[in-house]
């Protein structure tokens, strides 16, 4: 395991109501609302939808100051008419939120509150709204932002600055276990 990662969810367990992290900081994931296992791009995944969400309770290790990276399987079923949230640190749009988001106005987005406004939105890449799996990332280096799409750079955007931190917890599948929920599938979340 990358010394590096802070979260490592397989989703391999295929039973119960917890996602094991196998990182050194064991942010196991708890099964919410209606979220059952189903197959992944490997072994089992998570199926989510309206009112089913994964939660990961508050740690210091998810605190990302200057640098983040956030890839994962997703198999998006289809659009929702709102943005699907795929893995956000933090309940609302607040100082120490990131999001990497598989549907945000027709593409791939990571968002961070704390980087100047010009990059609250700007860095979408393409649709993954097709049935398919589809491997996503989204990369901070504190100087830019980065979106890749099955391991191809897609876009990218200058936005340098520093993240604050906060309390809450990290949500799969859903904002703040209230909305933009995903329309799909999820698996091999990884956090660096």
């Amino acid at each position: 395991i990358d010394p590096s990662m802070v979260l490592y969810l397989p989703m391999d367990e295929n039973e119960g109501d917890v996602a094991r992290d196998l990182s050194e900081y064991k942010n196991d994931a708890a099964l919410k609302g209606k979220a059952k296992w189903a197959p992944g791009k490997f072994n089992s995944g998570v199926e989510l939808g309206t009112g089913n969400y994964l939660e990961v309770k508050d740690s210091d290790s998810l605190d990302m100051t200057d640098a983040l990276t956030i890839n994962c399987w997703v198999r998006i079923m289809g659009a929702t008419g709102d943005n699907q949230s795929g893995i956000e640190k933090g309940a609302a749009w607040a100082p120490g939120e990131y999001n990497l988001l598989p549907e945000y106005g027709g593409g791939v987005l990571l968002q961070v509150f704390d980087l100047p406004e010009a990059c609250n939105d700007e860095a979408i890449g393409p649709s993954v709204v097709d049935q398919q799996w589809h491997y996503i990332t989204g990369a901070w280096d504190g100087k830019t932002i980065m979106i890749y799409i099955d391991a191809k750079e897609s876009r990218t955007l200058a936005c340098k600055g520093n993240l604050n931190t906060n309390n809450d917890p990290l949500y799969i599948g859903c904002r703040g276990g209230g909305g933009r929920w995903v329309n799909g599938f999820i698996d091999e979340i990884k956090i660096y």
